[in-house]
């Protein structure tokens, strides 16, 4: 018994469309919970970059256009005293950079 879409070019093409769109939500969910199992940092979290950049984590969020999903982490820059800015400047850190989580020195998972 042959498939009805099969038989029909068009039928086969919206057919192999909507395989296509399920296998790109796949992925993404897929990528998204690699990043964020591989990271160490969580909301709420200071952390420190490779160049002595510190911030208060506000956000997670996952950079998807590399071949290995990382997580970018964004919130408020600290001063070196770990105060905040009276600015209130945001900054934004990909996971790569991130060389201490609270104080603690860390290897980061590249």
């Amino acid at each position: 018994m042959k498939k009805s879409y099969l038989n029909n070019f068009e039928k086969f093409r919206k057919k192999k469309q909507e395989l296509l769109i399920k296998y790109n939500k796949a992925n993404r969910e897929l990528n998204i919970k690699y990043a964020l199992a591989n990271s160490k940092v969580n909301v709420g979290d200071v952390i420190k970059s490779s160049s002595g950049i510190s911030i208060k984590v506000e956000e997670i969020s996952v950079f998807l256009v590399s071949e290995k999903p990382t997580c970018i982490y964004s919130g408020t820059r600290l001063t070196k005293n770990g105060n905040l800015f009276k600015s209130g400047e945001k900054y934004t850190m990909f996971q790569s950079y991130v060389k201490e989580i609270n104080g603690k020195n860390i290897m980061n998972t590249k």
